[in-house]
C-alpha cells in the first residue's frame, strides 16, 4: 500500500463536477449552460463525440482515461445496447437512491433535495424553479417493500445551518485591523463570497457554547454537532477488554510477518495464478492464528484443512483489529491494509468455495450492545454528555476546580449505572458503553483541535475584505508552482470552506470509516480490479456507500458556507483514490499535517518568553514574533492551497481529494522555508508522527 506522501503526489482533476452517475462536466459547463445538451437517455445526434450514460451505477470511468479515440454514433456498440431498467416511481433520477422530493419545471426531473441543489447551485441553472413533488402516497409507494420490492433508503437529514454574514466575525475583524498598519486598504473588488461565522450557535451535543477567536485549546466547539448521540453510537466501537487486548497482539503479530499485499498484488500470468497466491497466503495467516492460540488445534486444522470449525474464531479476531484500528487510526498504519485486503479477498465468491469460511463477522458497537440488551433509551439521556466529555488540562482552572469536574463526571456515570442497570443490560455494560462514547469524544478533541485552531487563526490574522500590504493571499496559476488563479477574497475563502470541510470530515470519521469497510469487505458489492494508477498496482473499486455519503456531508458543508470557491468533485473509486481505504487514509492525515503547524506557533511563544537567545534570534531574523506567526500562517494558507502536488496540470486544482493534495505538497517542500529552523526548534520531527508500519 503506497504511503500518505506517495499518494499525495498522485494525479487530480482540476476542473470537474462528476455526478453520481459518473457523467462528468466542467465546472464552467455547469455554471455557464442555459439547459443540458442532452437529456438521460436522449443523446444530441449533432453532437461530434456521442456519450450513453450507463445508470447502472456499478462502475464509472474515472478522469482523463478514455480509452483511445471515440467510435462514431454509426460504429459505437454502446449505441446498441439495451435500454436500462426505468427507475421506480418516486426515485430521484440522479442519485437513484433517495426519494425524489422536488420536481425541476426547467429540467423536467425528479430530485431529491441534495441532488437539486448540487445540480442548480450556480449559474443559469440557480434560476430553475422547483415544486414538490404532487403525490407524496405514490412515492411511500414505491419505496415500499411490497410489490415494488424496493428498500426504502435513509434519507438525508441536512442539520441547522450555520449564521451566514457579508463580513468576518467582529472579533476577527477587530484583530485583522489591528494587525494592518495605517497602509491597509480595502480590496478592490466587493466582497461576492459570504464568510460564515464559525463560530455561531448550532444543534449541540454537549452544554458547553463555543468561545469567541482566538480559540482556547480547552474551548471546542461542540462535539457531535450534526448528529445526535442515537446516530454517532452506531458507529462507535465498544472499547477492547483485556482479553481482546491479547487477541488483537496475536492478530497484530501475524500480520507483522506476513506480506500478504507484495505476494498477490503483482502482474501474474493469469488469473488462475493470482488466485492460488491469494489462497495460499490466507490459508497461511488462518492456520498461524490458530497454531498461536492452540498448537494441538492448530496441528489438526493444518491436517484436515476444515477452517469452517474456527470461523467464530477468526470472526473475533479480525473484528478486534477492525475496532481498535477505527479507534485509533494512528495504530496499524501498515498492518490494517494488509487485513483489508486479505479479507476483501477471502469474502470473493473464487475463493469462498475452497474455503468454506466467513472470517468478517458484525462490528461491536456501543449502538449494536444496546439495542441487543435493550437499552437504548440511555443515548436519549440528557446527562450523557456530562458522562461522556473529556476533561482537559487548563491553566485558567485551579486544581480544584478539575477535581469538581471529574467528579461531577464520576457521579453522572454512577447515576446512569443506578438507573439503568437491568437483569439483561449490566452495569459493566453500562460503563463500556460510556467510556467507548467518551473515547470518541477524545478522539474528536484531538485530531479535530488542530483544524479548529487553524480556522481561528485564519480568521483571526486575515480579512477577506481587507488586504495588508505584503500579506495579500492572491495567487496566479504558473507563478511559484499555483495550478489556480484567486483574489485574496477567493483565496482567503478557499482555505476556510477546504479547512471546514476537514473539520467536518474528522467530525464524522468514525462513520466514513464503517462505510468504507462496507464498501471494501461486502460480498455483494462491486469487484475491484488490480489496475496500475500510475503510482502502483492499485485495487480499484467502487465505492458507492462512501461516495454517497461524502457526497452529503459536502453538501451540508456547501449550505453553510453559502458560495463554495473550486470544484465538486468528489474522487473515489477511480486512479486518483482507487477504493475507499485510501480515501479514509487520505483524511486521517489532516490532523498530521495541522498538528505540527499549530505546535510550531504555540511552543514558539513559550520557547521567545523564557530564553533570550531566542528572543534576539527572532527578534533579528524574522522581525519580532508576531511576524514571524503571520509570515508562518500567510505561507501556509497562500500555498498550501494553490492546486499544486499532481503529476501535471491537468490533473490538478481544487478538487475535493486536490485540496488535501495541495497540502501534502506545502509539507513536503516545508525543509525550504525560511522559517524550518522555528519548526526543528520547536520539536518538529516529522508530519508522520514517527509512527511504523507496524502500528
Amino acid at each position: 500500500m503506497a504511503s500518505p506522501m506517495d499518494q499525495a503526489g498522485g494525479s487530480r482533476n482540476m476542473n470537474a463536477v462528476v455526478g453520481n452517475s459518473g457523467m462528468e462536466v466542467t465546472e464552467e459547463e455547469m455554471g455557464g449552460h442555459n439547459e443540458r445538451e442532452r437529456q438521460e437517455g436522449h443523446p444530441d445526434p449533432a453532437a461530434p463525440n456521442p456519450e450513453v450514460e450507463d445508470r447502472s451505477g456499478s462502475s464509472h470511468e474515472s478522469d482523463g482515461e478514455s480509452s483511445g479515440a471515440e467510435a462514431s454514433p454509426s460504429q459505437s456498440p454502446l449505441l446498441e445496447l439495451a435500454t436500462p431498467a426505468p427507475l421506480p416511481e418516486g426515485v430521484c433520477e440522479e442519485c437513484e437512491c433517495d426519494p425524489a422530493l422536488w420536481v425541476c419545471d426547467t429540467c423536467e426531473m425528479d430530485l431529491c433535495t441534495m441532488c437539486f441543489d448540487v445540480l442548480h447551485r450556480k449559474g443559469k441553472r440557480a434560476l430553475h424553479r422547483k415544486r414538490p413533488r404532487e403525490s407524496m402516497a405514490v412515492q411511500e409507494t414505491a419505496f415500499s417493500n411490497g410489490d415494488g420490492g424496493v428498500t426504502p433508503p435513509t434519507p438525508h437529514t441536512i442539520p441547522h445551518v450555520l449564521t451566514l454574514t457579508e463580513q468576518v466575525s467582529s472579533s476577527s475583524t477587530a484583530s485583522s485591523n489591528s494587525n494592518s498598519g495605517a497602509g491597509s486598504a480595502p480590496s478592490k473588488k466587493s466582497s461576492n463570497f459570504p464568510t460564515f461565522n464559525f463560530w455561531s450557535s448550532s444543534p449541540s451535543s454537549s452544554s458547553s457554547t463555543s468561545p469567541p477567536l482566538p480559540v482556547h485549546p480547552c474551548q471546542l466547539p461542540p462535539l457531535g454537532s450534526s448528529q445526535s448521540m442515537r446516530d454517532r453510537a452506531k458507529s462507535i466501537p465498544l472499547r477492547l477488554s483485556f482479553e481482546q487486548r491479547k487477541t488483537l497482539h496475536l492478530v497484530q503479530a501475524t500480520l507483522t510477518a506476513c506480506d500478504y499485499t507484495a505476494r498477490v498484488d503483482r502482474h501474474f500470468k493469469s488469473l488462475p495464478h493470482r488466485e492460488q497466491a491469494q489462497l495460499k497466503q490466507i490459508t497461511g495467516v488462518l492456520q498461524a492464528l490458530v497454531l498461536s492460540e492452540d498448537y494441538a488445534k492448530g496441528r489438526v486444522l493444518v491436517e484436515e484443512q476444515d477452517y469452517e470449525r474456527h470461523a467464530l474464531f477468526f470472526q473475533r479476531c479480525f473484528e478486534v483489529a477492525r475496532r481498535h484500528k477505527i479507534m485509533n487510526p494512528e495504530k496499524m498504519r501498515g498492518a490494517y491494509g494488509k487485513l483489508s485486503y486479505l479479507l476483501q479477498d477471502a469474502l470473493s465468491p473464487a475463493l469462498r468455495r475452497h474455503l468454506h469460511v466467513h472470517v468478517v463477522g458484525r462490528l461491536q458497537t456501543v449502538y449494536a450492545l444496546l439495542e441487543e440488551k435493550d437499552g437504548l433509551r440511555l443515548l436519549d439521556d440528557p446527562l450523557i454528555h456530562t458522562a461522556t466529555q473529556e476533561i482537559l488540562p487548563d491553566k485558567r482552572k485551579s486544581r480544584a476546580q478539575i477535581q469538581q469536574e471529574i467528579k461531577r463526571k464520576e457521579r453522572a456515570i454512577e447515576t446512569f449505572v443506578r438507573a439503568y442497570t437491568t437483569p439483561c443490560l449490566e452495569a459493566e455494560d453500562i460503563r463500556l458503553c460510556l467510556y467507548s462514547i467518551c473515547d470518541n469524544n477524545s478522539f474528536l478533541n484531538s485530531n479535530r483541535l488542530p483544524i479548529d485552531k487553524m480556522i481561528a487563526y485564519l480568521l483571526q490574522y486575515f480579512s477577506s475584505s481587507k488586504v495588508e500590504p505584503g500579506y495579500s493571499l492572491s495567487i496566479l496559476q504558473g507563478q511559484a508552482g499555483a495550478r489556480l488563479t484567486h483574489s485574496h477574497e477567493r483565496q482567503f475563502n478557499f482555505a476556510l470552506q477546504s479547512l471546514t470541510l476537514w473539520r467536518e470530515i474528522t467530525d464524522d470519521m468514525f462513520r466514513f470509516w464503517c462505510l468504507a469497510e462496507e464498501d471494501l469487505l461486502s460480498s455483494q458489492g462491486p469487484p475491484y480490479t488490480l489496475r496500475d494508477t500510475g503510482q502502483g498496482l492499485h485495487r480499484v473499486q467502487h465505492c458507492p456507500r462512501t461516495y454517497h455519503a461524502m457526497q452529503d456531508l459536502l453538501h451540508k458543508t456547501q449550505r453553510r458556507v453559502g458560495s463554495w470557491v473550486g470544484s465538486s468533485v468528489i474522487h473515489l473509486g477511480d486512479h486518483n483514490v482507487p477504493n475507499a481505504l485510501m480515501f479514509i487514509d487520505k483524511y486521517t492525515q489532516v490532523p498530521r499535517i495541522l498538528a505540527p503547524i499549530v505546535q510550531c506557533l504555540e511552543q514558539i511563544e513559550v520557547i521567545v518568553e523564557e530564553d533570550e537567545g531566542v528572543r534576539n534570534l527572532v527578534n533579528r531574523n524574522y522581525k519580532g514574533l508576531a511576524t514571524l506567526k503571520k509570515d508562518i500562517l500567510y505561507d501556509f494558507f497562500k500555498t498550501a492551497f494553490d492546486g499544486s502536488g499532481g503529476d501535471n496540470f491537468y490533473d490538478a486544482g481544487s478538487c475535493i481529494d486536490g485540496r488535501l493534495t495541495s497540502a501534502w505538497n506545502w509539507c513536503s517542500q516545508l525543509s525550504s522555508k525560511p522559517f524550518y529552523p522555528i519548526f526543528k526548534l520547536t520539536g518538529f520531527a516529522s508530519f508522520d508522527s514517527g509512527v511504523g508500519p507496524g502500528g
